[in-house]
């Protein structure tokens, strides 16, 4: 939110999320992840048979669900689909069920995703996209949430704790639950060094330290606006997220139109990847994939980035810029949405 001059009188916004291209994140967090999450993401398509055996059989001996068999494609389209749902909770329950039918819609996603994208794109999206609890969303948010730092300069023991937390943001969050972030991020390690990102002795090194946190507090909302400021900004994000048509409240993350229902913002200020477009807009043929729910406007041409290109582009050696989530404040500038922006 600026002032007449231009200036910055807030940052509202519902998702703490800064997006940084992949050669701006950590090569050793990308292997982190990678290691623990999917250790033959380059090897394998959108479903791995080899981790899916493994995790049948380690589940079947366990009695219970002790292992996951997806692949990063899978759970990045199952982190979209979260995502879509915003902060309806309802919607994020049904997005993270475990039924088979989910598993299997992901899948047929995650087929399409593999055909559209490069893996280094998809394993962008993936850091990008992700929360990491602690109200940050992607790698660069939790990079400066928890250690104060930029994605590009989290270290070994850094990077295996933010890998750690994907499974479960917030059984392991360092800040409420250190000792088991404290295991979860050894056993990332132990892993690293299975897989030779590191070496044994590194790996015993690193898991004889602290957590080393250093956080930093998002600083967000009109609580942070300067002296005289912070009852404006609260008058205008109330008259954004209110039907001043109809006297009807529209929720955070949606606009409402003249005589509308609210509806969700618009595409290109959501800042998620795209998945899979239908042939058609109408009804798909028996054996294609249906329409998703997609947050996105238009599809990128094959083989290009996802992201808007406003969202990635390089930036300066000092700390980036926030394209954080707005709230709905592009429908106070106009009565009809702008045009998205070109994609590459």
């Amino acid at each position: 939110m600026y002032d007449a001059n231009g200036g910055v009188i807030a940052s509202v916004y519902s998702r703490d999320r800064t997006i940084v291209p992949l050669g701006q994140i950590a090569p050793i967090m990308r292997s982190a992840l990678i290691d623990i999450e999917d250790h033959r993401f380059y090897q394998h398509g959108a479903i791995d048979l080899q981790g899916t055996l493994r995790a049948l059989t380690t589940n079947a001996g366990a009695g219970t669900v002790s292992q996951g068999g997806s692949t990063l494609t899978q759970q990045y389209v199952k982190n979209v689909f979260v995502e879509e749902a915003g902060d309806d909770q309802a919607k994020v329950l049904e997005a993270q069920r475990q039924t088979t039918g989910r598993k299997i819609k992901e899948l047929r996603y995650a087929i399409k995703m593999e055909e559209s994208l490069t893996k280094d794109q998809i394993l962008e999206d993936y850091l990008n996209i992700t929360f990491f609890g602690e109200h940050a969303y992607g790698v660069e948010a939790a990079a400066e949430r928890y250690f104060s730092v930029h994605a590009a300069q989290l270290t070994a023991p850094q990077a295996a704790l933010l890998a750690g937390l994907v499974q479960s943001p917030s059984a392991y969050d360092p800040v409420s639950s250190p000792r088991l972030a404290l295991q979860r991020r050894n056993r990332v390690l132990a892993a690293m060094a299975g897989y030779g990102t590191i070496t044994r002795a590194q790996a015993v090194l690193y898991q004889a330290t602290g957590l080393g946190l250093k956080e930093s507090l998002p600083q967000e909302g009109c609580i942070t606006a300067r002296q005289g400021e912070a009852f404006f900004c609260s008058y205008v994000e109330h008259l954004i997220l209110q039907d001043r048509s109809s006297g009807r409240p529209c929720p955070r993350g949606r606009s409402c139109g003249a005589g509308a229902a609210c509806r969700s913002a618009p595409p290109w200020t959501r800042r998620a990847s795209r998945r899979p477009t239908p042939r058609s807009a109408s009804t798909p043929t028996p054996g294609t994939v249906p329409p998703p729910p997609s947050p996105w406007s238009s599809p990128a041409p094959a083989g290009s980035s996802p992201w808007p290109r406003a969202a990635r582009t390089a930036t300066a050696p000092t700390r980036p810029t926030s394209t954080t989530t707005p709230t709905g404040s592009w429908a106070a500038a106009a009565a009809s949405p702008p045009a998205p922006p070109s994609r590459r």
